[in-house]
């Protein structure tokens, strides 16, 4: 089931990015990547046209894709468009907060998600600490001997 996320609204409803950041799009893209690491969900990522936006490298793949909306449009337009026509909208998933986004959304009966939900899943979630590996303290190893165990066990 492909989600399809209001970029600037998802950043606005979270704690650790500030739409005020000069790379606050770079950093959810950066996020969203971690949090799908392990996983097949489909994710579009729908931005209003940034100054920046040339600029911020190319994090699409094959689950996840960035897309700016063109100066002529908006970002709300552009999902709003998406939703009427995919022609299986019961199969999206919608994340915003916007009402108008929302409205449209239920009207084809996508599957919807606020941006508050989906910022606490992402904020909450240990996705960019990976598991420390624990290491048995054996002492001081004699390589040299070891060595010469092994080279005795091939003959």
């Amino acid at each position: 089931m492909p989600m399809v996320i209001d970029g600037h609204n998802l950043i606005g409803k979270m704690k650790g990015i500030s739409l005020a950041d000069p790379n606050d799009e770079e950093k959810l893209v950066k996020l969203l990547a971690q949090h799908l690491h392990d996983s097949r969900q489909k994710v579009i990522v729908v931005f209003d046209k940034g100054s920046d936006a040339d600029l911020m490298p190319n994090h699409n793949g094959p689950r996840l894709r960035v897309i700016f909306a063109p100066p002529e449009s908006s970002a709300d337009a552009l999902i709003m468009d998406m939703i009427r026509r995919d022609p299986n909208p019961r199969g999206l998933t919608i994340v915003s907060s916007d009402n108008e986004i929302r409205r449209c959304a239920r009207s084809r009966r996508a599957h919807l998600m606020s941006s508050e939900d989906l910022a606490q899943e992402l904020e909450s979630c240990p996705h960019h600490h990976r598991p420390r590996v624990r290491t048995r303290d054996f002492g001081k190893i004699d390589v040299d001997e070891w060595l010469e165990y092994f080279k005795g066990k091939r003959r």
